[in-house]
């Protein structure tokens, strides 16, 4: 009996240290956008670690590029067909303030593995006083495993 419990404790242990993760790639005339993510599997699957850079290409910002990580995901979402992502920051100090948003919508593409959709961006910035606000929308592919 206590074998038995050995045998089924350790094969239910390895459910927990499982691991998956998704990637999102946009590359446009406006921004390059590339994101990644470790997510446990079970437990609401929370993203555990995670590294997104977003650069503007089309010189209408003041800071064009950004760094985000796990703790700026406000909203993670792989249900069903669907997988959404929220990532929010915002950042300043005595004379210069950004705040960037970027949500993501995509439905799978039939193998659950693979989803298309929109993104959407939006940046206040204020550096030395000039205050600029800049928005960005078009097309973006993830993987999800």
């Amino acid at each position: 009996m206590k074998f038995a419990f050995l045998i089924a404790s350790v094969l239910f242990a390895q459910n927990i240290f499982a691991t998956g993760g998704f990637n999102c790639t946009a590359i446009d005339e406006t921004l390059s956008l590339q994101i990644s993510g470790v997510t446990t599997r079970g437990m609401a699957s929370p993203v555990v670690q995670s590294n997104t850079t977003l650069t503007y290409l089309d010189g209408e910002t003041l800071i064009p590029e950004f760094s985000f990580n796990e703790t700026d995901i406000s909203q993670y979402w792989n249900y069903d067909e669907n997988f959404n992502l929220i990532i929010y920051q915002e950042k300043y100090d005595t004379n210069d303030f950004y705040e960037t948003t970027i949500v993501i919508k995509t439905v799978s593409t039939g193998d659950g593995e693979s989803f298309k959709g929109t993104y959407d961006t939006s940046t206040i910035q204020s550096v030395n006083g000039e205050k600029v606000t800049h928005s960005a929308h078009g097309f973006i592919s993830c993987g999800v495993e």
